[in-house]
């Protein structure tokens, strides 16, 4: 789904290119994906590493025996799974491991590298990008508010928040001109809800209506093929069809690579290794065909 549109009384060739994001393309989704793929197994993997109570086989990380408690809710913290009305989930918490907090600052240290750059960088973009995926599918694993339906909720409105609140102060949510720091952040806020949301919804649809894995992915290739077909044939609102594509990126990618790594047994650490090496050799590809082509930063007639 390509997304670009044509330069805009609104959007200077200038603002184009000092874009601190990629241009929304085809190989923009292909890495896109293939970070929720590494996201989801390297999560797995990472939270396995500082777990003695590692799952085998289980959906994204919901199931985790947490080695650490920041806060849980009733009188006995409940780590063991329940089939309730809103889905499967382990009691009402919110865990946090000594490798959560690993992750934290080594998104905080991304995060920062990417906002201190001036123009869109690749390598550091879609490290941050990776950085983002880890962290948000372990806190979304962390959040335990007692069924998954629940717990969706809670991040589809927090998400919702964090968009009005952009829109609000922007009057725009256009990701082709996030050219300032105060829209910067937003657009960070924004791609960190979605994988929240993306990885409970993931879990939702694999575990709670025992639908698997593989049924889960097939099912969310569907969902994003609709925003694709709506905004190319029947002119849906670019940033809707866009945001929507970019949630659904997310359980689509983690199905796919629980299914390799747990249903397949070939390990999350053989899913999170493969999927970063492809990661890294597209954006090398991509810085390079950067560099090798004309920007119109540098056209004379702009100096």
């Amino acid at each position: 789904m390509n997304m670009r549109k044509p330069l805009t009384n609104t959007m200077t060739p200038v603002q184009y290119v000092l874009n601190k994001v990629p241009e929304v393309s085809i190989m923009f989704w292909i890495i896109k994906l293939l970070s929720t793929f590494m996201g989801e197994a390297a999560s797995d993997f990472l939270s396995g590493l500082g777990s003695q109570n590692h799952r085998g086989g289980q959906p994204s990380g919901i199931g985790h025996a947490a080695v650490g408690t920041l806060a849980n809710i009733g009188s006995q913290p409940n780590f063991a799974m329940s089939n309730g009305p809103g889905g499967t989930q382990s009691g009402m918490s919110i865990s946090f491991t000594p490798v959560m907090g690993i992750m934290c600052v080594v998104l905080l240290i991304t995060m920062i590298l990417q906002i201190r750059s001036k123009r869109y960088v690749p390598w550091k973009y879609w490290l941050n990008v990776a950085a983002v995926a880890v962290f948000g599918t372990a806190a979304a694993d962390a959040v335990h508010l007692g069924s998954l339906m629940i717990t969706s909720t809670v991040f589809a409105a927090i998400l919702a928040i964090v968009i009005i609140t952009w829109y609000g102060t922007e009057k725009t949510l256009n990701v082709h001109n996030i050219n300032t720091l105060r829209r910067e952040i937003f657009y960070w806020a924004t791609v960190l809800a979605t994988f929240m949301l993306g990885t409970v919804l993931g879990d939702y649809t694999a575990m709670s209506l025992h639908l698997g894995n593989l049924v889960s992915g097939f099912i969310f290739i569907g969902l994003i093929a609709v925003p694709a077909v709506a905004y190319q044939v029947f002119g849906m609102n670019e940033v809707f069809a866009f945001w929507f594509a970019y949630i659904i990126t997310r359980p689509l990618g983690a199905s796919f690579a629980d299914w390799l790594a747990h249903e397949r047994g070939l390990g999350t650490g053989p899913v999170s290794l493969v999927s970063t090496i492809l990661i890294i050799s597209l954006v090398a590809y991509v810085s390079f065909a950067i560099k090798r082509e004309k920007k119109i930063i540098y056209n004379p007639q702009l100096s």
